[in-house]
């Protein structure tokens, strides 16, 4: 399911995965559009604890980007806690790469933030 708000140069929207009438996971993605050219954020992914290690995470980035690359998209940020290995595996799998970190950037526990980028190949 894909659900969209703003209009103009900003843009946010959600890509949901829904099993048994329940939300499992889902993508938060914002689109910035200066003039004539299209950056992108994904802002929030997230699996719930019972219906991960099924790939959903890999399938909702995959289907984001491909919606990225349909929108016009080429170059794609992101940040993820220094401590959550799992999401940076992910990332990197998918084909994201390490650009730069927000020093204590999250609090509780205090930690930085990696940032990432993936180049979005023209189809």
């Amino acid at each position: 399911m894909l659900a969209g708000a703003g209009e103009g140069a900003l843009r946010r929207w959600a890509l949901v995965v829904e099993a048994d009438h329940e939300i499992c996971g889902f993508v938060v993605v914002k689109t910035l559009d200066s003039g004539g050219e299209m950056a992108a954020e994904i802002e929030n992914l997230a699996v719930k604890l019972a219906a991960r290690r099924r790939g959903l995470a890999r399938k909702l980035c995959g289907e984001a980007e491909r919606q990225l690359r349909e929108s016009g998209v080429r170059v794609v940020d992101l940040e993820v806690r220094e401590s959550n290995v799992a999401a940076r595996g992910l990332y990197a799998e998918a084909g994201f790469r390490e650009v730069g970190r927000r020093v204590k950037y999250y609090a509780s526990p205090c930690e930085d933030g990696v940032l990432m980028r993936k180049e979005i190949a023209v189809a």
